[in-house]
């Protein structure tokens, strides 16, 4: 390593990190994390936060170039903090995605017994996302839309998204002309003043339709011109919803969607199922491969006629539907009221006997457990931050004799399991890329009860 006139470093890249990062060693010892490098480069990186133990910096110039480093096609992939992996082949992403969860495992979980299969790859890594959250900034008749800068809130103003389905770049052009039609004003976060916040947008591959939901710091007379404009301008595009969101903090949503215009909910299929799926309820973002998924979901659920089955984190009851439909009893739980009320509505219409319970995993399942409940089969989908310590309680008294937990975070996934590890056996581990040109991967593991086999 060599320090060049410039101040810059010249430093190895020995391996991929998180969120796009290269890791190399400093010459005093310390981990650096390179935005832009790749592993086996040589980079010519600017520190641009120095910590007693890492630093991280920015990849200036390729001194070494890595063969597997390719040609971005996104125009503002090296602005916008959307995704982090263009610069890489596609092989190279996937084969990290799997040494990423096989190596959290071991690590964290000290699971070092357990192999991971190879990742299950879309066809085409671009234009997959069906939603999309953008931001307003700008003035008063020149607002813009656009995605914040990479570890910033300062925003990149985006025309298009090349990994987001085509028909949201047509919510997101009209949304702008619309608002600056109107010249309403955009949200400052510093100063709290403004109006409009986040633009989320969602579409139907089964529906060729969109929705869209505005997410105001207020409530303005001026909203529902907006909402009529825009489905003037964009004839996919099903309804518009809005969402009160008047607090400081970084959440984006508020705590109810209202409609402004048409209907703001969409149909989806999957696994043989239709699904109701309102703008302000959380559903996989990548419907083909949320397909591949559920198919390795379904493979490991035996036949359960009479049998009781959780479907935790539930959503809209995806998971539940799998096991509904090869006999089972199941109970849904799920916190977000919008989306067990959108769960209750699609569970009748696919004919299908899924009890919804509303309220926190850990509240909901500990309550089953008091009243004697022994599930024979549990899916869980957490959130990225995973289950809670008494999360883990519950299932142990539960004492399933399956779980099978579906995990968009592979750390928080081996943290999870390694707590397990006592009672439960990990049969198999499939990773499945719901988000390529990212570091984030879903993955499903399959827990047995220690001594049980199936079919026994």
């Amino acid at each position: 390593m060599s320090a060049p006139a410039t101040g810059e470093l010249s430093l190895h890249i020995e391996r991929m990190g998180r969120d796009g990062e290269g890791v190399a060693i400093l010459p005093d010892g310390r981990v650096a994390f390179v935005a832009g490098g790749l592993p086996g480069e040589t980079v010519r990186a600017r520190l641009t936060e120095e910590h007693q133990r890492y630093a991280r910096g920015l990849a200036t110039a390729i001194e070494q170039h890595a063969a597997e480093r390719r040609l971005p096609p996104c125009p503002i992939y090296r602005e916008c903090g959307g995704c982090t992996l263009q610069h890489w082949s596609y092989e190279a992403e996937a084969d990290y995605k799997r040494r990423r969860v096989e190596e959290a495992l071991h690590r964290i979980g000290g699971l070092d017994a357990v192999r991971v299969e190879p990742v299950r790859a879309p066809s085409y890594p671009y234009r997959y996302r069906a939603k999309a959250s953008f931001v307003f900034t700008g003035t008063p008749g020149r607002a813009a839309l656009g995605l914040y800068r990479r570890g910033t809130h300062e925003v990149v103003r985006a025309e298009r998204c090349l990994v987001q389905h085509p028909m949201l770049d047509d919510v997101l052009k009209a949304a702008e002309e619309a608002a600056n039609r109107l010249r309403l004003e955009p949200y400052e976060e510093e100063s709290g003043r403004g109006l409009l916040r986040h633009l989320v947008a969602r579409v139907s591959t089964a529906e060729e339709k969109t929705v869209a939901l505005l997410v105001a710091a207020r409530r303005d007379p001026r909203m529902k011109e907006w909402a009529d404009d825009l489905r003037r301008r964009v004839d996919h595009l099903k309804g518009v919803a809005l969402s009160i969101n008047p607090g400081r903090g970084n959440r984006i949503l508020g705590t109810s969607a209202v409609p402004l215009a048409g209907e703001p909910v969409l149909q989806e299929r999957l696994a043989g199922f239709s699904f109701l799926v309102g703008a302000d309820v959380f559903f996989q973002v990548n419907p083909p491969q949320m397909e591949v998924l559920l198919a390795e979901v379904d493979r490991e659920v035996p036949p359960g006629r009479g049998l009781v089955a959780l479907d935790l984190y539930a959503g809209v009851g995806v998971m539940g539907s799998l096991m509904a439909r090869k006999g089972y009893r199941v109970i849904a739980v799920e916190a977000s009221r919008a989306a067990v009320e959108d769960g209750r509505e699609s569970a009748r219409r696919n004919g299908l006997p899924i009890e919804f319970r509303p309220g926190a995993v850990e509240s909901v399942l500990a309550d089953l457990v008091e009243r004697q409940y022994h599930p024979d089969l549990v899916i869980l989908d957490p959130p990225r931050s995973g289950i809670k310590q008494e999360v883990v309680a519950a299932l142990e008294a539960a004492e399933p004799v399956m779980i099978i937990y579906v995990s968009c975070d592979p750390e928080t996934l081996a943290r999870d399991v390694g707590r397990l590890s006592g009672r439960y056996a990990v049969r198999r581990v499939v990773p499945v890329d719901l988000f390529p040109r990212t570091d984030h991967v879903e993955t499903v593991a399959v827990l047995s009860a220690v001594g049980w086999e199936r079919g026994g």
